[in-house]
């Protein structure tokens, strides 16, 4: 009895150290990208394993900033990562490889003024050279973004000028972090200035809008609209007449 008392204790203890240690990774990760993007990202979970060379972070959210749809602007659905065991207690983490798998982008473009923009200035805004030196810097030998889908939406003074999606190509980046390693932060920043980059790229090639064309519509629009109301105050004065 006593040794399956024992027993019960120590697969509470791993268990609680194994949920612990998740919940501590899924807080870094969300903190990371709250500094590097300014603004509250989530992370729906973190899984790291009990050996601890591998962790899996899945449905990671990042709002649309003010001003913009209440769609989520970016959700990833999957990061698979594979660390170096032999440097997890070192002052340097490797990471083998990390390999990120499934965004979807909502890009809105309202005149000069874009979602993704937002937040891609604010990362090349970032003064990372004063953040502190992190207890452990991290390198990431191979990272790899696959399938990213983006769901586009263009309005110009008011009307929709066009909406569609695209995919960005998959893309790899190597040695990140150089030979010193960098800060989770660091990392982070850099890896989403990529995508964003990409991002920019693959929305400036859309077709081109013309906006004479859509000022006269806008006109057209305008001019309908009055005659529509002015025709129902006609309406309601023959009414009232009657």
């Amino acid at each position: 009895m006593v040794k399956k008392i024992i027993a019960v204790v120590i697969v509470l203890l791993i268990l609680g150290f194994y949920f612990g240690r998740n919940y501590l990774v899924k807080a870094a990760v969300e903190e990371s990208g709250n500094y590097a993007l300014g603004t509250e990202t989530s992370l729906g979970s973190a899984n790291l394993s009990l050996t601890g060379g591998s962790l899996e972070l899945h449905d990671y959210i990042i709002p649309n900033p003010e001003g913009f749809s209440e769609k989520k602007f970016f959700t990833l659905k999957n990061a698979y990562i594979q660390v170096d065991n032999g440097s997890l207690m070192g002052d340097e983490v490797v990471i083998e490889s990390l390999v990120i798998d499934g965004i979807h982008m909502n890009i809105e473009q309202i005149d000069t003024k874009g979602n993704y923009l937002t937040y891609f200035q604010h990362l090349k805004s970032l003064n990372l050279s004063s953040e502190e030196e992190s207890e452990q810097n991290i390198k990431i030998k191979h990272t790899a973004v696959r399938n990213v889908s983006l769901e586009t939406s263009i309005s110009i003074m008011g009307q929709k000028a066009a909406k569609g999606t695209a995919k960005l190509e998959n893309f790899t980046m190597e040695n990140l972090g150089g030979d010193k390693g960098a800060s989770a932060t660091k990392l982070m920043t850099d890896i989403f200035k990529a995508i964003f980059s990409k991002t920019s790229s693959k929305v400036s090639n859309l077709p081109n809008i013309d906006p004479s064309k859509l000022k006269e519509d806008a006109k057209d629009k305008l001019n309908d609209e009055a005659d529509k109301a002015k025709e129902e105050a006609k309406n309601k004065l023959k009414n009232l007449l009657d």
